[in-house]
């Protein structure tokens, strides 16, 4: 949906330049032309001595494959195809885990993938390695819709199916070199709502999962994870509904984004032209019963878009939260600037258009065609990257760094 009269001003503080757009997730291997595989996710490695901090490498996953690539030298770096070709990979998360080698525990940063197969794969990045699979019996319409580790207990492993169902499992310490591991159920959770992604708030040690009726909450606190019996705490939270309008339809959240370590929450509702930002801590102390409507403390203009499923992405210490529509579009918001003002709704700090892009044998990419399904930032927010509905992952950079 074309955004009429819309004038994007950037301050040059935002200005980035685009600098790679490339077709890595191609359904048959080299194919420069394939224009409609989609990239779901992505998302950047974290530092193993510093977690707030990221690496160069970034993953993305789409069709039956996963490409980390480096975004300074703009090499694939790996590449991992699935054994299943009707294989389509949505989800995506990195973890820095213990591996254990010679009776020594090393840590090392790994990566899970899974989608429409219901088959998890974890992966050894450094090594390229695939050290496990393992495909879950499910009804041929289920998918595994997102995958969270935990933050605190990072080898615990969180994977929402779409039927709404939670399995929370922990992956111990693979042993190297044959990677011996076993993958223990700790935990089934379950909400009677599609679930979309999920996100994990390590102030509230609370895993999120943006559903199709709002947001769901369950406490996972490090002394309950492996209590099998323990019961875990669920809450679901609403927000404020557009004027005019009373269905369930617009309560559908298609990206929740914990910021400032997840005492403030982004949630993104499809349809509403808004992000929502708020408080997680107050929203849990003020849940009478098990669900309430949600105040938010900010709200963000976004993009009047009818299309769903454009995922959010921020970083701790640049700031920043960004997140893609369906005309190429990102959208920037300073969260610093946003909380340092106090009325509650709040104008977007800056749009990065769809920049000019020609492909070989195509001609110039349209912006009409460009939906962006997922953005990250690193850690310093001198890199941004984006994935599409059009097989590319396309990475800007911050002009004045």
């Amino acid at each position: 949906m074309e955004e009429s009269g819309t004038d994007y001003f950037t301050d040059p503080k935002y200005e980035y330049e685009p600098t790679m757009f490339l077709k890595c997730h191609s359904k048959i291997r080299g194919d420069k032309n394939d224009r409609i595989t989609k990239v779901w996710m992505c998302a950047f490695e974290p530092h193993l001595d510093y977690p707030e901090e990221t690496t160069d490498l970034i993953a993305s996953c789409g069709s039956s494959s996963v490409c980390v690539t480096n975004v300074r030298t703009e090499q694939v770096v790996m590449k991992h195809y699935s054994k299943e070709s009707k294989e389509d990979f949505f989800a995506l998360a990195w973890s820095s885990v213990n591996m254990r080698e010679l009776g020594k525990k090393k840590k090392s940063n790994i990566l899970a993938v899974a989608g429409a197969q219901c088959t998890l794969h974890l992966l050894h990045p450094s090594t390229r390695m695939c050290f496990f699979e393992e495909k879950f019996k499910k009804s041929k319409k289920v998918t595994i819709s997102s995958l969270r580790f935990h933050s605190l207990a990072t080898s615990v492993l969180c994977a929402s199916f779409s039927s709404g169902e939670v399995c929370v499992w922990d992956i111990g310490v693979p042993s190297l070199p044959d990677y011996e591991m076993k993958l223990s159920l700790l935990h089934t959770l379950s909400v009677e709502s599609e679930i979309i992604n999920l996100s994990f708030s390590r102030q509230c040690s609370s895993l999120l999962a943006a559903t199709d009726n709002g947001v769901v909450a369950w406490a996972l606190h490090l002394k309950e994870l492996n209590d099998c019996k323990s019961k875990i705490k669920m809450w679901r939270f609403n927000f404020p509904l557009k004027p005019g309008v009373d269905d369930r339809d617009y309560q559908l959240v298609d990206s929740v984004e914990p910021i400032q370590n997840g005492k403030i929450i982004a949630s993104k509702c499809a349809l509403h032209g808004n992000i929502y930002l708020w408080d997680l801590e107050e929203a849990i102390e003020d849940c009478m019963g098990n669900s309430s409507t949600v105040r938010p403390a900010h709200i963000l203009n976004y993009s009047n878009t009818d299309n769903y499923f454009m995922s959010m992405g921020s970083s701790l210490l640049s700031g920043l939260l960004a997140c893609g529509d369906d005309l190429g579009n990102i959208w920037l918001y300073d969260l610093k600037e946003v909380f340092s003002q106090s009325h509650e709704r709040q104008e977007q700090s800056a749009v990065i258009p769809w920049p000019v892009v020609e492909e070989i044998g195509h001609g110039v990419v349209p912006k009409k065609e460009i939906v962006i399904n997922k953005v990250v930032v690193d850690y310093k927010g001198n890199y941004i990257v984006a994935v599409t509905h059009t097989n590319l992952v396309c990475v800007w950079k911050k002009e004045r760094l």
